[in-house]
Formats: C-alpha cells, sequence, structure tokens
C-alpha cells in the first residue's frame, strides 16, 4: 500500500468515525448538552464531505 492510498485509508476511517459519533449522538437524551454535540458532529461531518466533494473524491468507491 502506498502513502496516498494509505492516507485515503485514515481519511475514510476518520469520515467513518465521526458519522458514528453523530450517529450516536443522534440516540443521545435531547437535553441541551446533547443537542449542541449532535449539531457539532454534523457540522465537522458536513465539512469534511463537501472538502471531498469540491475535491471529487469519493470515499465510498474507492
Amino acid at each position: 500500500m502506498n502513502e496516498n492510498e494509505m492516507a485515503l485509508e485514515a481519511l475514510k476511517w476518520i469520515v467513518n468515525d465521526v458519522s458514528e459519533r453523530k450517529n450516536e449522538a443522534e440516540q443521545e437524551g435531547k437535553d441541551d448538552f446533547s443537542k449542541g454535540r449532535e449539531m457539532a458532529y454534523e457540522e465537522v461531518y458536513e465539512m469534511i464531505r463537501s472538502r471531498l466533494d469540491i475535491l471529487n473524491i469519493q470515499l465510498s468507491q474507492q
């Protein structure tokens, strides 16, 4: 595995972790802290996905 492939795998791992944490936060209580946590993960997730879209990087098809 070359450096580019390793970087892509690491990026997939990061995006997956953020997505899982976002989903976990959705399942937690609906107090202000939990809502804020959910919103923060959603924002990070969307930011990463939009940057990948701009660069035309498709993680699911790699």
